[in-house]
């Protein structure tokens, strides 16, 4: 009886780790799917704001500056997602960043939200004053 009870918790002991394992399996595959979903809502948000700088750094090659965009989206947790750009003038020694955040449908900015449907032009105006400032020669 007793090597019959060995087998018997052996068996359910194989199950239960199966069970865990697809658990986690499974745990793994939801937060990836969640991420995927939160930056393609991020990826449409910020869709403008990357056109912009990539219209930005076209501009800024003829004074010998460059606008580099993050290609990746950093999770932040609580449903927010970060994307940097970095400004770069004639001497690569000298930077500015842009750090852009997406919660809902609001890109944060300086700790500054600007919505989808209507701030989009202010952020850029914002970015635009930023730039200008940073390659102002002092």
């Amino acid at each position: 009886m007793s090597h019959q009870h060995d087998r018997y918790h052996s068996l359910i002991r194989s199950f239960k780790q199966r069970w865990d394992y697809e658990d986690a399996a499974r745990d793994e595959l939801a937060r990836r799917a969640k991420e995927a979903f939160l930056e393609e809502q991020a990826n449409q948000i910020f869709a403008p704001i990357e056109h912009y700088l990539t219209k930005l750094d076209e501009l800024l090659h003829a004074v010998d500056a460059s606008v580099e965009i993050s290609p990746v989206w950093e999770h932040l947790g609580d449903q927010r997602l970060g994307r940097a750009a970095k400004v770069t003038s004639g001497d690569p020694s000298r930077q500015h960043s842009l750090d852009f955040t997406i919660q809902a449908v609001s890109i944060l900015f300086r700790d500054r939200p600007y919505s989808f449907s209507n701030g989009i032009k202010a952020l850029m105006r914002v970015i635009s004053h930023e730039v200008e400032q940073f390659l102002t020669p002092r």
